[in-house]
């Protein structure tokens, strides 16, 4: 048996465990709570119908949580998978009980912290658990490093399964599209893509069909709006508000030649590649770990942060090349579902699994 807690099961995680249930059945047990301090992170109604809930109580400042009920649903279970969040204070309680009593509790997170004082105690907070499970294979291999007599695994996030990575069927004429798909946030920097996309089409560097769609939505949206009214082209710089519905997502992605990330590469880069499309990245920014979906020249392309000039000579390029993205998007899409599908996600879960149920009869 294997126990999960998280602070919350978002939306883009149903696929994972809609698998791990098929795989596990009675022999998974969730645990989340229903919100965090962010009012966008707030966990479905339908993850009640396979998790159980505890309450979630954000206190100095909101920098630590306290997951009221999660000690009594977990201290006892044979395998507990944690976030690593040094920040939950319950989590600290049930891995030292756990611990004392030879239960074995597995860590899930990022490799190192933000700081040097963040580094130096994650890294000893790390060895106090069973086994990691990483991010990505190169924070696998750091950690590796540093805890030799640790196991240590690599998950990286997806937010599709394998059947749906594949590319919608588009001709040529269809495809005309640039899209950014995320938080309308100063972070993300969509304004930036917004000047780069009015630079390309001044310089008549894409021509009339070209258009910029932007799927999200948040605080920026109406400045962003406004922004787009005053280009002069506001008729091809399209807001939809926020998406979450498979099909209608890929709809959107089938016409579109590239992604854009012009701030930091976050989750939404896997959903682009999954549906074949390649993404435009910022170089020099604070990526998420799903940076590493990103292969130069294969899947994605780079260009200098902040600069709209090298964006627009980008968003050109990648036109004036759309039939050689067009022919890539099926090669794109299977390197997404052999490397980053929920599947793969599940898959080492069930190792972790197998792992420690194997310690326990030997």
């Amino acid at each position: 048996m294997i126990a999960i807690i998280q602070s919350t099961v978002l939306e883009y995680r149903l696929g994972l465990y809609r698998i791990l249930r098929e795989q596990l059945s009675n022999d998974l047990k969730v645990v989340c709570g229903e919100q965090t301090t962010d009012p966008n992170q707030r966990t479905p109604v339908e993850v009640w119908d396979f998790a159980s809930k505890v309450r979630n109580h954000y206190f100095a400042g909101d920098r630590l949580l306290w997951q009221q009920g999660a000690y009594r649903l977990l201290k006892d279970c044979p395998l507990v998978v944690v976030d690593s969040n040094m920040r939950f204070v319950s989590t600290l309680l049930l891995l030292l009980s756990r611990r004392l009593r030879g239960l074995p509790t597995v860590a899930w997170g990022h490799a190192s912290g933000k700081s040097r004082i963040g580094q130096f105690f994650r890294k000893y907070y790390y060895g106090r658990f069973s086994g990691i499970i990483a991010y990505t294979e190169s924070q696998r291999l750091e950690l590796s490093e540093q805890h030799k007599n640790l196991p240590i695994w690599s998950m990286c996030n997806a937010c599709l399964g394998i059947e749906d990575c594949a590319p919608a069927p588009v001709t040529l004429a269809e495809y005309t599209d640039f899209i950014f798909v995320g938080r309308l946030t100063a972070r993300k920097k969509p304004a930036l893509l917004i000047k780069a996309f009015v630079n390309a089409v001044q310089r008549e560097l894409i021509p009339a069909v070209a258009r910029l769609v932007l799927v999200g939505d948040d605080q920026a949206r109406s400045d962003l709006e406004g922004l787009a009214a005053d280009s002069g082209i506001a008729d091809r710089i399209i807001f939809t508000g926020s998406i979450h519905d498979k099909s209608q997502l890929r709809n959107l992605y089938k016409r579109a030649i590239a992604a854009v990330s012009p701030g930091y590469v976050g989750l939404s880069v896997t959903q682009a590649t999954g549906f074949g499309v390649p993404v435009l990245v910022a170089r020099d920014e604070p990526h998420s770990p799903e940076i590493e979906v990103c292969r130069d020249g294969f899947n994605s392309l780079f260009f200098p942060s902040n600069d709209i000039s090298a964006l627009a000579d980008l968003i050109g390029k990648v036109y004036s090349e759309r039939e050689l993205w067009h022919s890539r998007r099926g090669s794109i899409a299977e390197d997404t579902a052999n490397r980053y599908s929920f599947e793969r996600m599940a898959d080492t879960f069930l190792r972790v699994e197998r792992h420690f149920n194997r310690s326990v009869i030997e």
